[in-house]
This record gives structure tokens, C-alpha cells and sequence, in this order.
């Protein structure tokens, strides 16, 4: 029936072409045919594109036009896309030199989403975006019926780059171009719109957006799709603080796996932490163990070690955690914060290692692309040389000044960028070295409490611990982070050491009201290691109270820091000497901070003379609004 169906079609298209040109006729017949292997996406048989790509690449490729070949590698690209193959890109920009020369605006609309899509996959939300806006110009010029698309991907972008609003106003723009029948684009956009809801704490509004995705989602019958939605209207309920809720649409969510034979490990694992989590929120704690342990039994068996697996152990250990905390198991509390530690440790390596990787990738592909650049100059030369021996010899000339120019300013933007990408590396690998310092120390204090049965202690430095490790968590990946954040954090911090050195020393953090409420923000860590300075190194001797002040004010789009102690002096300053590197680290960074927005930033580090005692440090910040 489905060949009956194609040959008839194909007969029409022969029939309504018959008045055109020989090419365009031979243009349009291939082109139904590649339409049709395009159904074979839709019934999600891979394979069977595959073998329908390979059979029509080898009768008729040699005599396809531009517009055919245009499409055929832009079938391919997303054939090897869903395959999560890299070939996807090269087959796009075969995809795009063929179509740069042909009239079918629909086929470039297509190929410069496939595009946009393809680098929204890479993380290169740059680029994503421009090849999404290059694809809406055309489109609102010729009308080919792809706005929907086009305004999903920008959603898709916007939410990424955490423009949640921006995202909001392109998602609703998507459902509205999208046709009623058309169940599975409008559950992806109602669904993104409840995720974009929640990030902004508007849950009614997040939980109403949730129920029309799972609407949506059954109406299309795409299982993963169902499934998803479940789990975010269960999120959105346990942000509610409706656990009752959020537990009923957990369990809904695990018979529906089931039922579709979708509960697999991972799954599994998933799930039995989540509802482990949700009766933490109940209070009740005996059965949230029992979850959180079916999913740690889950995760031992499986022994697979990715980015979603890690997530999971990270979540059942720190609820395992919270969960003995409740039931005063203080060792066993501790291991499972241990584990939770190693998880977060190990993941800072990893993404250390993956920038580490990606910036020798750049450097190779620069390597090969100034090799090629240089053979392709070689043969020029030696073809020129022939015709007109004179002639060339002036253009040479002329050509190698302006190679040497253009490859001396092409040298120095690249030394600017690779300085640019190495603070910010040295800057990630500091954070990764500080963490697990000052974690392990802690640990070992708290160890220390338990040993000699001071629950009391342990148990107020552990919840305190527990705390401060969330918000570094929450905050380690920001380039900006809200001065209020910073200011809970240094809170933590400097409570927590103050248990640690046994009330050694006194603290006190000055700021106004109208800065702390404000929306403004500044890079994260920039101020702790001066204060780690003040209490390791100025008050580890000392036979007498110490004392930290640490003052905030703005100036205009400023923001100054003083950070001022009475620790040890000489001896001090001998110790910070030696552990400069996180002083110059920080001032590459203000000096970095100051080149993106125009605004000056100064550190000022002072030893005070005697008869006073410590050290004095001003750091002036650059403010960015959020």
C-alpha cells in the first residue's frame, strides 16, 4: 500500500511538472523520493533510512541537482544526529555549500535549523543562535510553515543560556504556530514552559503548564515524553511543599514505566531516590532509607560511571545523610557525607579535564588549518609563476605583507584568547584544589567531635557543613553569583572555622540592608581565600582573642571590600608569601573583570605598623547587575 501510495504521488508530481524545464522535472522526482525516505524518520526506523540513504547514494547521487543534494546530506545529518554521531556536522555543511546556490527556501530553512540545532547540542549557544536567526529572516520572507520550529529552538537556547523569560515568550509563540493536531511539539513546549516557571518560582503557573505537557504527551502516546511530564509535575508539587502530592505523581510516574517496560536501571534508580527524597520531606525517615538504600543497591550493582549515575549517587547520599542526621547516627551520617564530597570532587575533575581536552583540540585544529592554508598559498604560487613571472612576483610580495599582518594580528588575538582561557582554567582548578582542602579539614574536625562524643558539636558543625556545601554546589558553575549569596556563604564559612579553632577569634561582617537586598552580583570565591589568609595563617598562634572585620559598601557600580584583622604580623606575612599564587590568580581576575565591562578594580593588601597587629586588605569589585 505505502509503494501504491508513492507511485501515485509520484505520478502527480509528474503531471503538475510537465509544463517545466528538464531539470526542474528531474529535480522534483528525486526530491519526492527523498521526502518519502524522510517518512521513515517519522515511524523512527533508523535502519531503514539508512539502507534507503546507501541505495539512493549509489543509483542516483552522480545525477542529483543542488536542491537534491541539499536535502540528501541534510537527511543524513539527521540520521547520524539521532545516532548521536559526529558526522552529523560534516554532513550539515555539505548540506549548506549545496544549498547556498539554490531557490527552495523551505530545504535552507530546514538545513539552517538542523544547524542551529546541531550546535545547540555542542553547547556552542552562540552560533545555535545565529544560524536560528539567519533561518526566522528567511522564513518571514518566504512563509514556508517552520516558525513553530524555529521558535521552539530559540526557546530551547533562552532556556539553556538561563534567559528564562526570553524562553517563556518564544515557547508561547511556538504553541501558537503550532497546528492543534501536532500533540508532540505542543507537549516539548508546554513542558519547557513549566521547567522555565519553576526556575522563576511561579508554581501555579509551572504546575498548569506541567498537566497540559502530560495532556499533550498522552495524546501523541511518546512514552519518554509521559513520562517526564510526570516528573516535572512532581517537581513542581515538591517545591509546593505538596509532598502528598509529589509522591502520588512519583508513583504514577513508576507503574507507567512499567507498564511500558521503561523501568530500567537507571530509571529505577532515579525514581527510588526521588521518592526516598519526597518522604524526607514527610518526616517520614525509616522509609525514606528504604528507598534512598534500593537506590544505592541499584548504582552498586551497575557499576557504570557517567554524568547521570554520578547525579544519582550524589542525591541519595546527601538524602542518606540528611536522614541519619534525623535519627542522631552521627558515623553513618558522616560516611554518606563523605561519599557525597568524592562525588562532588570527582565531578570538578572531570569538567577540569574536559576544558583541558577541548582547549588541545582548538590548538590541533589551528595546527592543521595554518598547514593547509600554507600548501594552498604554495601551489597558487607555482600555478601563477608560469603565466606571468613579473606579475606574480609583485603580487606575492604584496600578499606576504599582508599575510604577515593578518597572521601577526590573528597570533595576538589568539594569545589574548588562550590568557583568557587559562585564568579561567587556573581559576576552576583553584576552586576544585580549595574545596576538597577545606572539606577534608572540616571532616577531620567533625570526626574528632564524634570520637569524644561531643554529638552536640558534631551534630551543629555537621548541619552548618551541610550548608555551606550547598551553596558552594549550587554556585560553583556561575560566573556571577547575587552579593546576598556571596555574603550567606562568607556567613557559613566563618562560623564554621570559628567552631573548628574553638572561638579562637571574633568576626563581624558590615554591609547596608539596601545592598544585601539588591539584585546585584560578582564573581564567586573572590574574597574567601583573603579571609582563609586572616584565620590559617594570622590566627594560628596567636595567645590572645583575634579579631576579623570584614566591611562592604557600593560606589556607583563598585563594590569595595575591606577585610581587616589583628592576627600574628611578620609571621603571618611570611606564610601568605608563600601561598600567593591565589593572590595573583585574583588580581588576573579583576584585571579581566575590569577589560569586559569598562569599570575599574583594584587589591590592596597592607601589613599594619606597629603597635597594631594583622593585615589590611581592600578589594574593589566591578558590580554586574543580574
Amino acid at each position: 500500500m505505502k509503494k501504491l501510495v508513492l507511485f501515485i504521488f509520484t505520478v502527480l508530481i509528474l503531471a503538475i511538472s510537465c509544463n517545466r524545464t528538464k531539470d526542474e522535472k528531474l529535480e522534483v522526482e528525486s526530491y519526492s523520493r527523498l521526502i518519502f525516505i524522510k517518512s521513515s524518520f517519522d515511524e523512527n526506523n533508523l535502519n531503514k533510512v539508512k539502507s534507503q540513504l546507501d541505495s539512493m547514494e549509489k543509483c542516483c547521487y552522480e545525477n542529483f541537482s543542488a536542491t537534491e543534494k541539499a536535502y540528501f546530506h541534510y537527511l543524513y545529518s539527521n540520521y547520524f544526529s539521532q545516532k548521536q554521531d559526529e558526522r552529523a556536522e560534516g554532513e550539515i555543511k555539505k548540506s549548506e555549500s549545496f544549498a547556498s546556490n539554490i531557490k527552495n527556501q523551505e530545504i535552507k530553512v530546514k538545513i539552517l535549523i538542523a544547524q542551529s540545532y546541531l550546535y545547540l547540542y555542542k553547547d556552542d549557544l552562540g552560533r545555535a543562535f545565529r544560524y536560528i536567526l539567519k533561518a526566522k529572516e528567511i522564513e518571514e520572507s518566504s512563509k514556508t510553515g517552520q516558525l513553530a520550529n524555529i521558535y521552539s529552538i530559540m526557546g530551547m537556547i533562552n532556556f539553556e543560556m538561563q534567559n528564562f523569560k526570553n524562553a517563556i515568550s518564544y515557547y508561547t509563540k511556538c504553541i501558537t504556530y503550532t497546528k492543534s493536531d501536532n500533540y508532540s511539539t505542543l507537549s516539548v513546549s508546554y513542558y519547557y514552559l513549566a521547567l522555565c516557571l519553576i526556575n522563576l518560582k511561579e508554581y501555579p503557573q509551572a504546575l498548569f503548564n506541567a498537566q497540559k505537557a502530560l495532556y499533550f504527551a498522552k495524546k501523541s502516546d511518546v512514552a519518554e515524553r509521559v513520562h517526564i511530564s510526570y516528573i516535572a509535575i512532581a517537581g513542581v508539587f515538591t517545591e509546593m511543599k505538596k509532598t502528598d502530592s509529589a509522591l502520588y505523581y512519583f508513583e504514577l510516574d513508576g507503574r507507567y514505566l512499567v507498564a511500558h517496560k521503561m523501568l530500567n536501571n537507571l530509571e529505577k534508580a532515579r525514581l527510588y531516590s526521588n521518592i526516598g527524597e519526597t518522604y524526607i520531606s514527610l518526616n517520614k525517615i525509616d522509609k525514606a532509607i528504604s528507598y534512598l538504600k534500593n537506590s544505592e543497591e541499584i548504582c552498586r550493582k551497575v557499576k557504570v560511571e557517567d554524568i547521570e549515575w554520578d547525579d544519582i549517587r550524589y542525591g541519595y547520599s546527601l538524602g542518606l545523610e540528611r536522614c541519619y542526621l534525623r535519627k542522631k547516627a552521627y558515623k553513618l551520617a558522616y560516611y554518606h557525607n563523605k561519599k557525597a564530597v568524592e562525588l562532588l570532587y570527582k565531578r570538578q575533575t572531570k569538567e577540569h579535564d574536559l576544558k583541558v581536552r577541548e582547549l588541545e583540540g582548538k590548538y590541533n585544529i589551528g595546527k592543521k588549518q595554518n598547514a593547509i592554508n600554507k600548501l594552498q598559498t604554495e601551489l597558487t604560487f607555482k600555478n601563477e609563476i608560469v603565466k606571468q613571472q613579473y606579475i606574480i612576483m609583485v603580487v606575492v610580495i604584496l600578499l606576504g605583507i599582508s599575510g604577515v599582518l593578518l597572521f601577526y594580528l590573528l597570533v595576538k588575538r589568539r594569545k589574548l584568547e588562550a590568557e583568557k582561557e587559562h585564568i579561567e582554567l587556573e581559576q576552576r582548578l583553584l576552586l576544585s584544589q580549595m574545596n576538597p582542602h577545606f572539606m577534608f579539614n572540616a571532616l577531620s574536625a567533625i570526626q574528632k567531635e564524634i570520637i569524644l562524643g561531643n554529638t552536640k558539636i558534631a551534630n551543629l558543625y555537621l548541619t552548618k557543613y551541610a550548608d555551606l556545601m550547598r551553596l558552594i554546589l549550587e554556585n560553583s558553575r556561575q560566573k556571577y553569583i547575587n552579593v546576598e549569596d556571596e555574603l550567606l556563604i562568607l556567613e557559613h564559612y566563618l562560623s564554621l572555622q570559628k567552631i573548628r579553632f574553638s572561638n579562637r577569634f571574633d568576626y563581624r561582617i558590615e554591609y547596608t540592608p539596601e545592598l544585601k537586598n539588591s539584585l546585584l552580583c560578582i564573581p564567586p570565591m573572590l574574597i574567601q581565600p583573603f579571609i582563609e589568609n586572616s584565620i590559617e595563617h594570622g590566627f594560628s598562634n596567636i595567645n590572645y582573642q583575634g579579631f576579623l572585620k570584614i566591611n562592604f559598601q557600593q560606589r556607583e557600580t563598585q563594590l569595595v571590600c575591606t577585610i581587616d584583622d589583628n592576627g600574628q604580623g611578620e609571621q603571618s606575612a611570611k606564610k601568605i608569601a608563600k601561598n600567593s599564587h591565589s593572590t595573583s590568580i585574583t588580581r588576573e581576575r579583576l584585571n579581566l573583570l575590569s577589560k569586559e565591562t569598562g569599570i575599574k578594580s583594584s587589591l590592596n593588601t597592607i601589613k599594619k605598623e606597629a603597635p597594631d597587629l594583622g593585615f589590611h586588605v581592600t578589594i574593589t569589585i566591578p558590580l554586574h547587575d543580574s
